[in-house]
């Protein structure tokens, strides 16, 4: 081995024990300035939880030059919920609640969420994207959730290990409920 490749082979070493001295694990890593969305919990009579956020206000755009827009609700942390095993509902307030997805014939707009987990962060960022249901309709001139409508969006999370009612009583079906339904059954202030 010669004396070039050994100092070579300690820098490279050297290098990737600062690495790894510096390296920080997702529960370490800071992140400053960030707003997270706050959640209440309710457990009906039944011992079946529900986790439920605030209402938020929509930072959609009013119109838009391209045929999609999106707006990312306040951060989520992971440690709430199990992305594989709990149901996470998406609710938009504008004239009346309704559940999310959803297509709006009358403006030709679609209506898609997401729970976009963060690279480097333990965090889920909810996205709220709008798009055209035909590209004859680009731009989006007037989006139907705008903050225009004093529009707002609400998560309801139901843990998938929450106990539900005795082997007599049916199992619920919370994703053929409506709102007023879910609410109702868990106690949630509308």
């Amino acid at each position: 081995m010669t004396t070039a490749s050994l100092k070579y082979g300690l820098w490279i070493l050297g290098c990737m024990m600062l690495c790894l001295s510096c390296s920080k694990t997702e529960e370490e890593a800071p992140l400053e300035d960030v707003s997270y969305l706050q959640f209440e919990t309710k457990t009906n009579t039944n011992g079946t939880k529900v986790l439920y956020s605030e209402w938020v206000d929509s930072e959609l755009p009013n119109s838009s030059v391209y045929g999609a827009a999106f707006c990312d609700l306040p951060k989520v942390k992971k440690s709430l919920f199990d992305i594989d095993r709990d149901l996470v509902m998406f609710f938009a307030k504008r004239n009346s609640i309704m559940p999310l997805p959803v297509s709006i014939p009358v403006s030709r707009e679609h209506y898609m969420v997401e729970m976009a987990p963060h690279l480097w962060y333990n965090i889920y960022i909810p996205r709220i994207r709008v798009t055209a249901t035909d590209w004859e309709t680009e731009p989006l001139d007037d989006i139907f959730f705008s903050p225009n409508n004093n529009t707002k969006f609400r998560i309801m999370i139901i843990p998938g290990n929450t106990p539900f009612p005795s082997k007599g009583t049916p199992r619920p079906d919370f994703t053929k409920m409506d709102y007023a339904e879910i609410c109702n059954y868990f106690g949630i202030p509308q």
